[in-house]
């Protein structure tokens, strides 16, 4: 549900960049805005809104990536409502509230990434050691707990790697 929560955030905000668009080719439509925008700054704005919809999609699409488009959004948007902000200020907040959703998109991905690895490489190492059997002896080591578990779960007398 935060997801799409998320998602549905992004690409509204992409789509008001578009405004920025729509003022430099036709200044006469929106007339909200004071501030002048050129064509080409204009088209900044569009490639903000752009990337901020795309980064919506790729996020209902569970790409894992969908962060690091946001990130460029948010960096893009946020340099234009610099330069424009007596119209644009208000940015600010949605590009702040993002970009906390986009650094924890980033933390989760980076998390999975490592977790993976560490997985890769144990599995590895496991395949390196030599087999032995699991006796009574070596759940002395354990808990009575973990031993009653071990003994249940029948890995007492099992040839283990």
């Amino acid at each position: 549900m935060l997801r799409v929560l998320l998602a549905v955030l992004l690409m509204f905000h992409g789509m008001v960049h578009f405004t920025g668009l729509a003022r430099a080719f036709l200044p006469a439509h929106v007339p909200i805005f004071k501030t002048y925008i050129n064509k080409s700054t204009g088209l900044d704005w569009a490639l903000a809104g752009t990337f901020f919809v795309l980064s919506g999609l790729l996020l209902l699409l569970n790409n894992e990536y969908w962060w690091g488009v946001g990130g460029i959004a948010i960096l893009i948007s946020q340099v234009l409502i610099v330069f424009n902000w007596h119209d644009a200020r208000f940015g600010t907040v949605a590009n702040v509230i993002l970009a906390i959703a986009v650094y924890i998109g980033m933390t989760m991905w980076d998390f999975q990434v490592r977790y993976i690895t560490a997985v890769e490489r144990t599995d590895e190492q496991v395949l390196t050691l030599p087999e032995q059997h699991i006796g009574e002896q070596d759940l002395a080591l354990f808990v009575q707990p973990a031993q009653r578990n071990f003994r249940t779960v029948g890995v007492v007398g099992k040839v283990q790697k």
